[in-house]
């Protein structure tokens, strides 16, 4: 793996946990304020619109910031926080987050048979 793919996967997985803290947000707030999103489609936008030298960069600088980017990008829908909702969004983003795990574990793992020579 290149370093982009490693500081994306390392963007994904803080991705998912950030969205984790907002369903927890929203799951605490239930009945005291309007539910919270979060959204990273400006961000990726941004990550395929810039030349692939520079990515790695950008992707290490929201990195470095990790979750605490959350309070940057969440924003208020104006809806009531719906409970169920909340706790599906916490459990998808999960899911997603221990999938992605997964797929890195056993691109690591193969990669580590390859170089290591073990059959």
């Amino acid at each position: 793996m290149d370093e982009v793919t490693l500081n994306l996967a390392n963007f994904a997985l803080n991705m998912h946990s950030m969205r984790q803290i907002v369903a927890a947000r929203n799951m605490a707030n239930v009945g005291n304020h309007e539910k919270l999103q979060v959204d990273f489609s400006e961000i990726l936008n941004r990550i395929e619109q810039m030349p692939e030298a520079k990515q790695s960069a950008y992707l290490s600088e929201l990195n470095a910031l990790g979750t605490g980017l959350v309070d940057q990008l969440q924003t208020n829908t104006g809806d009531a926080v719906d409970l169920q909702e909340a706790n599906s969004e916490s459990t998808k983003a999960m899911l997603e987050y221990q999938a992605l795990v997964e797929v890195i574990n056993r691109k690591m793992g193969l990669m580590g048979t390859v170089l290591g020579g073990n059959r």
